[in-house]
């Protein structure tokens, strides 16, 4: 499929195409089931994302999704300002993962959760612990699942580097 900009890579905010009609892939409860976020607008709060911006016109702002760099910074500004945390960072050659995506995978484990909880336990007071095996620099679903649930997670890798990223992440 054909990107905005003849195959530019730059995906433009509010660019017909990019979400499944009525966000069909998008979890119910996802931040982001309706609509991309508005890049300019985010930019706004988050200032470092600001020179990964491509005006694409009519007030309109997209984002190169072929740099590594961009992506990395729209993924710690969805973080910050959409799930709270204060500080996020990867280093180089790490996954930097989509934040919609991660997130529909928290909202379908809070339905697997709901679904095979047993009789008579309420929705509140069960602890959810999760294990990331794998759990990269990133650290994403832990984050995530903290973020909008209130889980604690446990995360394992097999790199120092990936163990120390997250460490500092998730602190």
């Amino acid at each position: 499929r054909k990107r905005a900009g003849d195959g530019d890579g730059i995906i433009a905010a509010d660019e017909p195409g990019r979400r499944a009609p009525n966000g069909e892939r998008m979890h119910p409860r996802n931040l982001y089931k309706e609509q991309n976020p508005d890049f300019g607008a985010l930019a706004t709060r988050q200032p470092f994302l600001k020179p990964f911006l491509k005006k694409r016109g009519k007030g309109r702002f997209g984002i190169d999704f072929t740099k590594w760099d961009a992506t990395k910074a729209l993924t710690r500004a969805l973080l910050m300002d959409h799930y709270g945390l204060v500080a996020w960072d990867i280093p180089d050659g790490q996954l930097c993962p989509p934040v919609a995506n991660r997130a529909n995978y928290i909202h379908w484990l809070e339905d697997l959760l709901r679904l095979s909880r047993p009789a008579g336990v309420g929705e509140t007071g069960a602890e959810v612990v999760g294990l990331d095996v794998g759990v990269g620099a990133n650290c994403v679903y832990p984050l995530l699942g903290a973020s909008i649930n209130g889980w604690r997670f446990v995360g394992s890798d097999i790199t120092d580097v990936a163990l120390r990223w997250a460490a500092d992440n998730a602190a």
